[in-house]
C-alpha cells in the first residue's frame, strides 16, 4: 500500500487535532442499564450463550457456515493446495 505525501499530511494533522480532545466522565446521576452484558470480550473465555452471541458479532471467524444445508467455507483463512511431487 502506498500513501502520498498529501494524504500522510492529512492523516497526521487529523491525529494532532484529535489528540488534543480528551474523554470526560459522564454525569454522576446517569445510570446505564444493560441486560446480559458480557463479563469480558475475550474469545477464549466464552462460557455461555449470550457470550457466544457477542463474540460472533465482535470477531470474524477463520471459517463460516454458508448455504442451506450449511457448509463450512473459509472466511479469514486461505485454502492452499500443496502438490506433492
Amino acid at each position: 500500500m502506498e500513501i502520498s505525501r498529501r494524504d500522510f499530511a492529512r492523516l497526521a494533522s487529523t491525529a494532532v487535532v484529535f489528540r488534543a480532545a480528551r474523554a470526560s466522565a459522564a454525569e454522576p446521576n446517569v445510570f446505564v442499564a444493560g441486560q446480559d452484558l458480557p463479563v469480558n470480550l475475550d474469545p477464549h473465555q466464552v462460557l455461555d450463550v449470550q457470550a457466544v452471541v457477542n463474540a460472533l458479532n465482535a470477531y470474524d471467524n477463520l471459517y463460516r457456515y454458508e448455504d442451506n444445508p450449511p457448509k463450512m467455507r473459509p472466511w479469514l483463512a486461505e485454502v492452499r493446495r500443496a502438490y506433492l511431487g
